[in-house]
């Protein structure tokens, strides 16, 4: 195959790379992206839910920024893994790779987040050893080889998926009475 010359390339520039210029990139990618997100997310949380104080409009701010990732993620992996069309082995290899790093920048961003506000956020400690775990093992799988981003990025296609619902229970939380709707649930309509 034609591209068989580049992707050797390819996995042998990759093996030069710094351990740690995968996390550089991802930060700066996340950066160029996040901060217009970032503000644009404060001004829709400040203007339709004026109700939330700042440690709420905060968690709103990472739940936004969790559920894009989660189906930017999803929809990157699910074409990588099950491609519609004979894509190339470089092709799905290269999405995979694309992926993954963005997703380690998602790592460093939530980590920084919720570092700093870790006081007011409902996340705890357990989220930032998470996303140290998570960093390290993409860092790992990108330097391992050929076939380690298609594992992972099987595993992280399966775990992104039911992110968007878990967030969307959160944005319900302060949309609905929770308490008076398991009332009218519990209790059954009276028949007169």
């Amino acid at each position: 195959m034609a591209l068989d010359g580049v992707e050797d390339s390819l996995r042998y520039l990759s093996e030069l790379q710094p351990v740690y210029q995968g996390y550089g990139i991802a930060a700066v990618g996340w950066a160029s992206l996040l901060v217009p997100f970032h503000f644009g997310s404060l001004l829709v949380s400040s203007t339709y839910r004026k109700d939330l104080n700042s440690a709420q409009r905060v968690e709103w701010i990472s739940r936004c920024v969790s559920s894009v990732h989660a189906l930017v993620i999803f929809a990157a992996f699910s074409l990588a893994l099950f491609p519609a069309s004979a894509t190339g082995e470089y092709e799905r290899i290269w999405l995979c790779r694309a992926g993954l790093v963005l997703a380690n920048g998602y790592f460093i961003y939530d980590f920084v987040l919720v570092l700093l506000c870790i006081r007011t956020i409902t996340a705890g400690p357990s989220t930032l050893v998470h996303h140290v775990v998570c960093a390290y093992v993409v860092r790992t799988a990108l330097s391992r080889g050929y076939d380690m981003p298609m594992i992972w990025a099987g595993g992280f296609f399966l775990t992104e998926v039911s992110t968007p619902l878990v967030n969307w229970r959160w944005f319900l939380y302060f949309k609905v009475d929770w308490h008076t709707m398991r009332r009218k649930i519990s209790q059954p309509t009276k028949k007169s």
